[in-house]
């Protein structure tokens, strides 16, 4: 429900001209609750890679740490 409402208000705010920050709201409260699905959903939505990985790196997914990586170099964006 709460994914539902942040695609919506994001929808809504983009019609308006606002910039409320949604899905950093939203990733915050979720990681306060301790629902990483939710925050590795906002973190990519808000393309916030640094916690992104973060959050791979406490979760142990090593294969989208990986992923990740994969695309940094393609990109040839290597942070460090």
């Amino acid at each position: 429900a709460a994914m539902e409402s942040a695609f919506s208000l994001e929808q809504q705010q983009g019609a308006e001209g606002k910039a409320r920050d949604v899905w950093g709201e939203l990733g915050s409260e979720a990681l306060r609750q301790g629902n990483h699905q939710v925050v590795e959903m906002s973190y990519q939505r808000k393309k916030d890679f640094d916690r992104l990985s973060f959050l791979y790196m406490l979760t142990g997914d090593m294969e989208k740490l990986r992923k990740m990586l994969k695309i940094s170099n393609m990109r040839n964006d290597i942070m460090g």
